[in-house]
């Protein structure tokens, strides 16, 4: 009985510190700049993974061998290729790439297979949530026959996490940076 005590103390341990909380300290000037898009709603994200959701059928895709190095199945790299989300007032607009599969049979899309829509937003509702120190910001758009409804969740450090739910397609994520709209 005691040689198993001392494992087990110490398994306890590895557990309880590696699970623990990894709360990065952000600047109060880095808060500061979220809060300030945040609260003007004028901001871009621009992600670095996307992450679909895995069925089978992408499974089968995994197993043929078509991924790029680096990436798998459930987390592609986005790093190189131009996608964003804008938020601009009630004005949102977004040219996203998808991973995944659609649900509903779809006509030719002349402006490719991507997530990509120009909308105009009546219920978007942005709440900061204390527990978890972040914005969540969910609102509606639609493209054509399309309903995208589409959750946003950023840090005070700046990364962001986007989850699209859509009427003619499964779930995806995207992980990146929020950051100011670039001048044109």
């Amino acid at each position: 009985m005691k040689r198993l005590f001392l494992p087990l103390a110490i398994l306890s341990i590895v557990i309880t510190v590696g699970c623990g909380s990894s709360n990065v300290a952000v600047s109060p000037e880095q808060q500061k700049i979220v809060d300030d898009m945040i609260e003007a709603r004028e901001f871009r994200i621009e992600n670095d993974w996307a992450n679909p959701l895995m069925t089978t059928s992408m499974a089968q895709l995994a197993n043929s061998g078509l991924m790029a190095p680096g990436n798998n199945i459930q987390r592609v790299s986005l790093i190189g290729n131009p996608n964003f989300l804008e938020v601009k007032g009630d004005s949102v607009k977004a040219d996203l790439p998808y991973f995944g599969e659609r649900q509903r049979g779809a006509g030719y899309d002349t402006d490719g297979n991507g997530i990509k829509f120009e909308d105009k937003v009546t219920d978007m509702d942005v709440s900061y949530n204390n527990s978890k120190n972040r914005y969540d910001i969910k609102f509606s758009a639609k493209r054509k026959t399309e309903i995208f409804n589409i959750i946003i969740n950023v840090f005070g450090n700046g990364s962001s996490a986007i989850s699209i739910n859509s009427s003619d397609r499964n779930n995806i994520r995207y992980d990146g940076k929020i950051m100011p709209i670039p001048e044109k």
